[in-house]
């Protein structure tokens, strides 16, 4: 069962902390990285730090980090926040495309080129948007969901219930610690998506993804919790890619 280290807005604007995180997350035996592609006109909140571009990756870089991450033995994917992303992900067959919950809600023109690229294209919506979905899944069969919560970090209180089919496919986890994603896992999550961090120490203003991911240690136990369910399931699992929920 694929688990993916989203690594978006938590790098300190370190090209060398990023690749380390990337390293890190190998060793513990994680399979895919996503990174966020944005867009400094669009989100200066978080790409402008005392008036320095502070997480925007260019395509030069993005090159550098699919050479690395295919040395250390992991897949890399990006959510593309404008289109010249969208763009480089088809140039350098970055897939999926993955569709952040942002760029859902009001990037539409972004979603739309995603969808009709024809090519794999994740999604993450919120309970909200289910029936949105629905009718988005009417027109496009290259199209899967994660379901998520926008809080920074989320309670677990609010976590949302989630009911997989097969289109539902999986959970994006902004809770604090492992509990969130053992439990969906339970309830038939084939793919879960959390945060990685160097340190959770890190939370901020620029960065306030920290809290809610996990770090190496706790990519090891939940790698390890998903090869256990898939003995206990007689290999239900077994070396399932990420790109196989489109075949």
């Amino acid at each position: 069962m694929p688990i993916i280290s989203e690594l978006s807005n938590q790098w300190g604007g370190s090209h060398q902390k990023l690749i380390a995180a990337i390293k890190q997350i190998s060793i513990a035996g994680g399979e895919y990285v996503k990174v966020q592609l944005l867009d400094s006109n669009w989100r200066k909140d978080r790409c402008i730090n005392n008036g320095k571009d502070y997480l925007s990756i260019d395509f030069k870089f993005l090159e550098e980090l699919k050479e690395i991450c295919t040395e250390e033995g992991v897949s890399l994917f990006c959510s593309p926040l404008h289109e010249d992303a969208l763009d480089w992900c088809l140039q350098l067959e970055l897939f999926p495309l993955k569709i952040g919950n942002g760029v859902f809600k009001s990037r539409k023109e972004i979603l739309n080129k995603a969808l009709n690229s024809e090519k794999p294209v994740l999604v993450s919506i919120e309970s909200s948007e289910l029936d949105f979905f629905s009718e988005l899944k009417q027109d496009y069969d290259n199209v899967k969901a994660l379901v998520t919560s926008r809080n920074y970090p989320t309670l677990l209180e609010d976590s949302p219930i989630v009911e997989y089919d097969g289109s539902i496919i999986g959970f994006s986890d902004h809770t604090v610690g492992l509990s969130a994603c053992y439990f969906n896992l339970a309830r038939g999550a084939k793919l879960l998506e959390k945060h990685y961090s160097l340190s959770h120490s890190w939370q901020s203003s620029m960065e306030a993804g920290h809290l809610g991911s996990m770090n190496m240690d706790q990519l090891s136990k939940l790698v390890s919790y998903e090869r256990d369910i898939g003995i206990m399931n007689k290999n239900f699992f077994d070396n399932q890619t990420l790109l196989d929920f489109w075949v």
